[in-house]
Order: structure tokens, then C-alpha cells, then sequence
């Protein structure tokens, strides 16, 4: 186990899920890495903030829709029924009804986290005029791009790639460009890249690398990256990725309740 993969490996040990081998390593690692320690007790604070947020948000807004809901058929089922054996029926069913409709009305109208969160790459301010090589066909693929010519732009990046590999804003845009046309594994293999280096566009990537991962349904690798930018409330991504990290782990109980 890589030591990245220690840190990653944080939340499934508090789940409980790492077993035999792999347990035994990370406890035996816990043992020597004060860092490890750190980011344990860390992810545990974090994880008890979310469920004491989940458990209010949950409570209120089923007690509200439960509550909207039960005047509404207790008008109709009182009606029908009279004496007090039925009555205490109607209750029965009218609870059943209300927690029916709840749980559909609360999964049907949650709409997707991805298209919440997911906007298109921005382009910075375009030069116009001469250029390098290199950077007058960069030039000219972020204008394919601001227009959506996601072909044409992918073809220029790639030329620029082949002039200069190290272009990181040429790999930026193509995995911008994936997104864009819902290749989501080629994008999460571009956005990878970028963050083996310390460059501006780091967490940038980091970003649209965690909304991959939410689109792949690769929810804990998601949630590595979005828990880092919740630890660091300098981050420009820390009040999206906390609001985002909270809805997962709210769709998961929902999803685990349901």
C-alpha cells in the first residue's frame, strides 16, 4: 500500500471495511505515522459533523412532510370513518401513506449531484494577434471550445501536446472537452495527470476529478478529494465540496434507509 493510499484508505478503516491484511497493515502504519493519526481522528470528526447534519436535516424535513401530509388524509379518512376503533386505523394507514409518499416524493425529486455541481470549464482571457507556434493553435482551440467545437478543439490541443507535452492548460481543456461529450473515464485519466504536478491548475483538477468519480459512481474516491478541500477552508472549492460531500453522504442514507 502506497502512502497516498494510507490516507485514502481512512475512511474504510472507520467503516469498518478494511479486513485481514490490508487492516493489519493500516493499523500497523497508525502505530508509527503521527500524520496518519492526525488524519484519522480528522476524517472521524468530519464523519460525526456530517451524520449530527444529516440526522436534523432528515428529522425536519420528515416531520414536515409527514406532518403536511397527515392533515390532508386525516380530513379525508375521519370522514369515512367514525367511531374509534376505525379512527385508530386510519392513523395506521395515514402514517403509512405519508412515510409512502415521503420517501418517493424525497428520492424521484432529488435531482442528479453531478448536474448540480458540474459547470463547463472556463477559458481564460484569449490573445489575440501573433503567437508562438504553440500557443496560436492553444489559441485557436480555446475559441473551437468557448464555441463547442469540441472536435475541432480536441485536434488543436493534441497538436499542441505534440509540440509541447508539458502544456498542462493543453491536457486541462481536453479533459474539459470529455466532460463536455460525457467521456468521463478518458477525462478522470487526463485530470490524473495533472495532478501529479504543483501547477495552478491543480485543484482545478482536483475538482472536476472528484465530479468524475461522482459521475463513475466511484463515490469514495469522490469523497478522498472532496474531504481534502473541506479541511481547507482557504480553498477556493471548501463551501462546494463541504455542500457536496454533505448531499452524498445524505443520498447514501437515504439510499441505505430506503
Amino acid at each position: 500500500m502506497k502512502e497516498y493510499d494510507y490516507f485514502a484508505a481512512a475512511d474504510l478503516y472507520l467503516d469498518g471495511k478494511l479486513q485481514g491484511e490490508e487492516l493489519a497493515m493500516f493499523e500497523n502504519k497508525l502505530k508509527s505515522n503521527k500524520a496518519l493519526v492526525e488524519e484519522v481522528k480528522l476524517h472521524e470528526e468530519i464523519n460525526k459533523f456530517i451524520a449530527f447534519y444529516l440526522f436534523k436535516q432528515t428529522l425536519n424535513k420528515a416531520s414536515k412532510e409527514y406532518f403536511e401530509r397527515q392533515k390532508k388524509y386525516d380530513k379525508k379518512i375521519y370522514g369515512l370513518f367514525r367511531n374509534t376503533y376505525t379512527i385508530a386505523a386510519a392513523c395506521v394507514v395515514t402514517f403509512l401513506i405519508s412515510s409512502i409518499v415521503f420517501w418517493n416524493f424525497f428520492i424521484k425529486k432529488t435531482p442528479d449531484l453531478y448536474s448540480q455541481y458540474y459547470t463547463r470549464i472556463e477559458t481564460y482571457g484569449i490573445t489575440r494577434g501573433p503567437a508562438e507556434d504553440a500557443e496560436s493553435i492553444m489559441q485557436d482551440g480555446m475559441c473551437a471550445y468557448e464555441n463547442n467545437e469540441f472536435n475541432s478543439a480536441l485536434l488543436y490541443f493534441n497538436e499542441v501536446l505534440e509540440l509541447d507535452s508539458t502544456r498542462i492548460d493543453a491536457i486541462y481543456y481536453s479533459a474539459g472537452v470529455a466532460m463536455e461529450t460525457r467521456q468521463y473515464e478518458k477525462a478522470e485519466k487526463l485530470l490524473l495527470k495533472i495532478t501529479k504536478y504543483n501547477c495552478l491548475l491543480k485543484n482545478n483538477a482536483l475538482w472536476y476529478l472528484s465530479l468524475c468519480y461522482l459521475k463513475l459512481g466511484r463515490l469514495n474516491k469522490a469523497k478522498v478529494i472532496l474531504k481534502d478541500f473541506a479541511c481547507n477552508k482557504e480553498s477556493y472549492y471548501y463551501e462546494k465540496a463541504t455542500s457536496l460531500l454533505l448531499k452524498i453522504n445524505q443520498e447514501t442514507h437515504v439510499k441505505k434507509n430506503n
